[in-house]
């Protein structure tokens, strides 16, 4: 029984997602792929699947497979939530700034580590207020 050449050859996968950028989606796939078929890649198929664009090279002894997965089918759209739910992601956040140990792994660079510092107390004061804010509104 002979191997199919798909089989036979080293796989590999390369996965795109973009940010939040207004980008149309597959720009990233597209671009990415031109600068791969600049190398020698022989494009061999390109489908879409679910919120996925695939496309298949050749270059070489490898199949490179590349996924572009986009940011905003990923993640959940938090202006749609109620603020019921948003209130405790964001008091969970700060539990896990607080509490994770995520402390220990900023001890090898003090810059890192002032930062997060700086950004921990400013998202801590900006939350505050926000709800500061909130219950004034809902007082009057």
């Amino acid at each position: 029984m002979s191997e199919s050449p798909t089989q036979s050859k080293n796989r590999q996968a390369i996965l795109l997602i973009p940010g939040f950028g207004s980008r149309d989606k597959k720009e990233f796939l597209y671009n990415f792929s031109k600068g791969i078929e600049g190398l020698g890649a022989k494009p061999l198929k390109h489908f879409d699947k679910g919120n996925c664009s695939i496309k298949e090279f050749e270059i070489s002894d490898k199949l490179i497979d590349i996924y572009e997965a986009y940011w905003g089918d990923i993640i959940e759209d938090l202006t749609k939530m109620e603020l019921t739910d948003k209130v405790p992601r964001g008091a969970y956040l700060i539990y896990y700034w607080l509490f994770s140990g995520i402390y220990k792994t900023l001890q090898e660079s003090r810059i890192l580590f002032l930062f997060c510092t700086v950004f921990l107390l400013v998202f801590i004061c900006w939350y505050f207020f926000s709800i500061l804010i909130i219950f004034s509104q809902l007082v009057k």
